[in-house]
């Protein structure tokens, strides 16, 4: 893949079960963690994660990016709140 998070940006892909198709409407409220794979970590995250690590992050958490033909979510450190696994 030629995405590479630079800077403090971690690279995501939404795991399967994280993925809705057609329309959803959640109170805010009852909003769940995402879990999603690392797929790139920049240089300059102080967190110790590498691709292929499967982390909890906070509803609503980062931007989504379309790359390819493909949907990804970047992210920083503080969205992250646990690595599972």
């Amino acid at each position: 893949m030629n995405l590479k998070p630079m800077g403090k940006n971690i690279l995501l892909e939404k795991r399967p079960e994280e993925e809705k198709k057609g329309v959803l409407i959640v109170p805010l409220m009852t909003s769940k963690p995402l879990v999603c794979n690392v797929l790139g970590v920049g240089e300059k995250v102080e967190l110790s994660l590498s691709e292929g690590d499967v982390i909890m992050l906070t509803p609503h958490s980062g931007f989504e990016i379309e790359f390819e033909d493909r949907k990804y979510l970047m992210v920083t450190e503080r969205d992250i709140m646990a690595r599972i696994g």
